[in-house]
């Protein structure tokens, strides 16, 4: 059993190192990871050559404590990893309970100590490089341990240390040789879906106070929130990488000097930023032209909506006062009535007219028009109308839907009911009517195309639902664009 634990975790080591330096070429941790697997398997094949059986320790621990980029860092790391190459070559120390012990002390420190002052994406690579190296040291510190106390333990040590360097080795595989520009990718894209771009490239980065700044069109920068951000106020603790578009800056990050000390790193996450932010100024952009867009709607509707009152006015005012006159002038007149009678025919045109162009009044108010409407059909009909209180023009443009769906209820549904709601629901002004008839209402038709015109117009939108169970007609409007005044 020990010979087959020792094979599988040697060629663990091995394997670990070997797929380190195929991913990336040059890899220190990768290497020594490989000499490591080289060493015990040779310690395995030749345990007569006493140096072999230890001398794996040296580039195991330096390794780990070295992880990720293979640089060791600290005075207390350096001391660590010197005394577990000469403990693992000289085994007269390595068989020493004392210096066994002392090396799982200093290692354990020294990774602890790493994994505490790594910033940025390293500190959870270190943090398990630190529990790695202080696992591999552990266990032969426990050995030496339980020797002093008499107990026998030698094979179940021997045998646990075997386990706990294949979890090393599995450990440090799953990040070594990773690309951690690709993770950075992988972590940004995984970010929910409400996270702003500060905290998804913060905790990507590891750098939680990380700020992303963007530039505005007339100068200076301000973060997400709008507050104004000073680049001048770099100092040692916060630096500044400016984000550039086509040789013009659109933004920058104001961010740990450590967390992007890897040129591969800090190439990524610059141009992930800007992408980001150059999405987010189009976002903004096209917000803008769709507020500007139902701005100039707006005025649209209004100045439709002035004009026509206008005009009615003038009619008033004009045509209809002139035929005023008229009419006082026949007045008593023998043998007018026929005069008289197309006169007061023209001054009824010319109410309509004026009535037509000022939707100030539906006769009786919207709900009585629609009531009318419905109760004319030669079919029962449910009715549910509120009192709302609308705008004139919202009122005329709902008026035209309910006609238009009665209408079509009237001519080709063949509808044994008919119902019709008016109702404020979620913010919006509906108006909808359902029939049970054969469907089949076409939504390219003209009269529909001039009903989703007018509501449109309003910032509305129109709903038609029509199969073979009946039609439902429904036209909503947002309250702001509905109420009166």
């Amino acid at each position: 059993m020990n010979a087959l634990l020792d094979v599988a975790a040697g060629a663990a080591v091995l394997l670990c190192g070997a797929i380190a330096v195929r991913r990336r070429p040059g890899d220190r941790c990768g290497a020594l990871l490989v000499l490591a697997g080289v060493l015990w398997l040779a310690g395995t094949v030749a345990p007569g050559v006493t140096p072999l059986l230890t001398a794996h320790r040296g580039p195991l621990v330096h390794a780990a404590l070295a992880y990720p980029d293979g640089r060791l860092r600290g005075r207390v790391a350096q001391v660590a990893v010197a005394l577990a190459w000469v403990t693992g070559l000289v085994p007269s120390l390595a068989g020493a309970p004392a210096v066994t012990i002392g090396l799982a002390v200093i290692v354990a420190g020294a990774g602890a100590a790493g994994a505490l002052r790594a910033r940025g994406p390293q500190r959870q690579a270190r943090r398990a490089g630190a529990a790695v190296a202080a696992a591999v040291t552990a266990v032969p510190a426990v050995g030496a341990l339980l020797e002093q106390t008499g107990v026998a333990a030698e094979s179940t040590v021997i045998d646990l240390y075997g386990i706990v360097v294949l979890g090393a080795a599995a450990t440090l595989t799953v990040g070594l040789g990773r690309p951690r520009v690709g993770r950075l990718v992988v972590e940004l894209g995984a970010s929910p879906a409400g996270a702003t771009l500060r905290r998804s490239l913060g905790d990507a980065l590891g750098d939680p106070g990380l700020t992303v700044a963007y530039r505005m069109p007339g100068g200076g920068f301000v973060d997400e929130a709008g507050r104004p951000v000073d680049l001048g106020a770099e100092s040692g603790e916060r630096v500044v990488t400016t984000l550039r578009h086509a040789g013009e800056p659109v933004g920058a990050l104001v961010h740990d000097p450590a967390v992007l000390d890897d040129p591969q790193l800090a190439t990524a996450a610059a141009a992930t930023a800007r992408v980001a932010v150059d999405s987010a100024r189009l976002r903004a952009d096209v917000r803008a032209q769709i507020a500007e867009l139902s701005a100039s709607r707006a005025r649209l509707v209004d100045a439709a909506r002035a004009e026509r009152r206008r005009l009615a006015a003038e009619l008033e005012r004009g045509a209809l006062a002139e035929l005023d006159a008229v009419g006082a002038a026949l007045a008593g007149v023998e043998g007018a009535e026929a005069a008289r009678a197309d006169l007061e025919r023209a001054c009824v045109d010319v109410l309509r007219l004026a009535e037509g162009l000022r939707p100030a009044a539906l006769a009786g108010g919207l709900c009585s028009a629609l009531e009318a409407g419905a109760r004319a059909l030669p079919i029962p009909a449910e009715l549910e109308l509120e009192e709302l209180g609308l705008a004139a023009d919202v009122e005329t443009a709902l008026g035209f839907v309910s006609a238009e769906a009665l209408a079509n209820v009237a001519k080709h549904a063949r509808a044994g009911r008919v119902s019709m709601r008016l109702a404020c629901i979620d913010g919006e002004v509906a108006l909808e009517v359902a029939d049970d008839g054969i469907g089949g209402a076409d939504a390219s038709g003209s009269g529909l195309r001039g009903v989703r015109r007018r509501v449109e117009a309003l910032g509305g939108r129109v709903e038609l639902r029509t199969d073979v169970r009946g039609t439902r007609l429904r036209a909503s409007i947002p309250v702001a664009e509905a109420r009166e005044g």
